[in-house]
């Protein structure tokens, strides 16, 4: 069993898979993804109980995928200074999910959902300046939704 960050990782990379191959096959990029996670754990000399699919994971790749459209605007209307194709994928990804947790996931409070993005961004991301950008939109969508 993954963790929920472990899970997020998973969901980012799937999603990141997804956009750089440019496909719609959510099964493939997902076996793909969680068969190198198990993989890099056993490399790094850990005895893991590999698992086909973690549910929180793939359930999140799925509901971020239907609500793709939605949740690219959100990002458009909280970066205003970059349009939504110079954002690298990675980033957009983090976003997706961040905003995903923030609005829909009942069982993530808010100011976990926005921690959650920027670890990812940590994670991920070379750059601080990234870091800072998933800061800074993550919590201006928050205030956002906090004002309401």
């Amino acid at each position: 069993m993954l963790t929920r960050r472990e899970s997020r990782a998973v969901a980012l990379q799937t999603l990141f898979n997804l956009d750089f191959e440019k496909s719609d096959n959510l099964d493939r990029a997902y076996k793909y993804v969680i068969d190198d996670f198990f993989d890099a754990k056993e490399d790094d000399g850990k005895k893991v109980e590999r698992i086909e699919k973690d549910e929180y994971s793939y359930n999140l790749v799925e509901k971020i995928l239907e609500k793709k459209e939605e949740l690219d605007k959100i990002i458009q209307k909280h970066a205003t200074e970059w349009p939504l194709d110079k954002i690298s994928l990675v980033n957009k990804n983090i976003l997706r999910i961040g905003i995903y947790e923030l609005i829909y996931s009942d069982d993530v409070p808010n100011p976990v959902a926005v921690n959650e993005a920027i670890e990812l961004s940590k994670k991920f991301n070379v750059k601080e300046s990234s870091n800072k950008f998933i800061a800074g939109v993550m919590g201006s969508v928050f205030n956002e939704i906090e004002k309401k």
